[in-house]
């Protein structure tokens, strides 16, 4: 159907999703009920909001994976946590796993 509209001269723009931008502000809507902040993220957009939280007094979190973590976010965060650590290898899912799970093809 895409295919067809796009011939027809149809543009279809996917929007961008602006997940980073929900996290910031959640962030900052609750900062007043939080004393600490662990950030699952690599990437450095997330520093106006954790230097925000930083200057409120509350600890900064990060947890990436095998030190890819931007620098800007090693300067600001009070303890980093190296996912990679507990994580080493790629993942196997048996094909009992495979076949009852949907995000693989399967049944839930």
């Amino acid at each position: 159907m895409v295919d067809g509209l796009q011939k027809a001269g149809v543009v279809i723009e996917e929007p961008k999703c602006n997940f980073d931008v929900e996290i910031a502000m959640d962030m900052i809507d609750d900062a007043d009920k939080i004393t600490a902040s662990m950030l699952f993220s690599e990437d450095s957009d997330m520093i106006e909001p954790l230097e925000r939280l930083k200057v409120k007094g509350k600890k900064i979190f990060v947890v990436g994976a095998r030190d890819m973590v931007a620098e800007e976010l090693h300067k600001i965060k009070d303890k980093y946590i190296d996912f990679g650590k507990f994580y080493n290898g790629k993942r196997r899912y048996d094909e009992k796993i495979k076949s009852e799970n949907p995000a693989f093809g399967g049944t839930a």
